[in-house]
C-alpha cells in the first residue's frame, strides 16, 4: 500500500508540474484602427458594399455602412464596448441588398457590447456573447491616378456639405496631389501604408465673390495639410488629421 500511495503521489506531482493556466488574451486596442466588415450575424456582407469601421483616438467612430457615410462615437474599456447611435447621410441605394445590409448593420451596431480578437480581426459581441459583426484588415490603399469631388467636412461626430455650387476636387499622383477649391493648388504628397503626409500646398489667389467659397477653400487647405491618415472603400475617400477633423471624397 504504501508504494500504491508513493507512486500515485508521485503520479500527482507529475500531472501538477505539467498543468499550466493559459493567460487571457488582452483586450485589443482599437484607437487609430481601420476594418472592414466582413459578416454580419454570421452572414458575409456584399463583396462590393462591405461596411467600415474607424476608431479615432478620441472615441469618434466613422465609417461607410455600404450605402451611406455615417459618425458616431465609442468607449471601450477593457474588452468592454459600447457604440453611440450614429448619424448618417441619407443616400438611397438601389442595387440589391444594399439597403437591407445598411439595416442590418445598423441593428447590429447598436446590440455592441463587448469586442475581442480574432486572428488578425476582430469580433463584436452582444451581450449575450453572440458574435454580431466580424471585422477584417483594410485591403491597402494606393491613391496614385485617382481623382476626387469633396463631399462633406468632418468635425468630430459631424459632417457638414460643402457649399453648393463651390465643388472641391483633388488629384493624386505617386509623390504629389492638386486640385480646385475656388483656386488651384498643388503640393508634395506621401502616402505610406494608411500614413499621409502633405507639403505646403501653393495656390492661386483668385477671389471668389460666392458666400462661404473662400471660407471653404481655407478650411479645405488647412485639413488637408495636417491629414495624417487615409482611409478608402468602394468610392469613399476620407483624409483625417490628428484632431479628428478630416475631409470625405467620393470618386470623380
Amino acid at each position: 500500500m504504501k508504494r500504491v500511495g508513493a507512486a500515485l503521489l508521485l503520479l500527482g506531482l507529475v500531472v501538477s508540474g505539467c498543468t499550466s493556466v493559459v493567460p487571457a488574451s488582452p483586450a485589443p486596442s482599437l484607437s487609430d484602427t481601420s476594418w472592414v466588415v466582413t459578416r454580419i450575424a454570421g452572414e458575409p456582407t456584399l463583396a462590393d458594399h462591405q461596411p467600415t469601421m474607424s476608431f479615432g483616438p478620441g472615441g469618434e467612430l466613422t465609417g461607410d455602412n455600404g450605402c451611406n457615410l455615417y459618425t458616431g462615437g465609442y468607449q471601450l474599456s477593457g474588452t468592454a464596448l459600447t457604440v453611440t447611435q450614429p448619424a448618417q447621410t441619407m443616400m438611397a441605394c438601389a442595387e440589391p441588398g444594399v439597403s437591407e445590409q445598411e439595416v442590418a448593420f445598423g441593428a447590429a451596431l447598436s446590440e455592441v457590447a463587448s469586442v475581442r480578437g480574432a486572428g488578425d480581426g476582430l469580433e463584436l459581441l452582444d451581450a449575450a456573447g453572440t458574435v454580431v459583426l466580424e471585422l477584417g484588415p483594410v485591403p491597402p490603399l494606393e491613391l496614385a491616378g485617382t481623382t476626387w469631388e469633396l463631399s462633406g467636412i468632418v468635425d468630430g461626430s459631424s459632417i457638414t456639405v460643402p457649399v453648393e455650387g463651390a465643388p472641391v476636387s483633388v488629384s493624386f499622383e505617386s509623390d504629389a496631389l492638386s486640385g480646385k477649391a475656388c483656386n488651384s493648388f498643388r503640393g508634395s504628397f506621401s502616402l505610406t501604408g494608411a500614413e499621409v503626409s502633405v507639403g505646403e500646398l501653393a495656390s492661386t489667389r483668385m477671389l471668389c465673390n460666392e458666400p462661404g467659397v473662400m471660407e471653404q477653400e481655407a478650411l479645405v487647405l488647412e485639413l488637408l495639410q495636417a491629414a495624417a491618415r487615409a482611409e478608402q472603400h468602394r468610392s469613399v475617400l476620407v483624409l483625417t488629421g490628428p484632431d479628428g477633423r478630416g475631409l470625405q471624397f467620393s470618386k470623380a
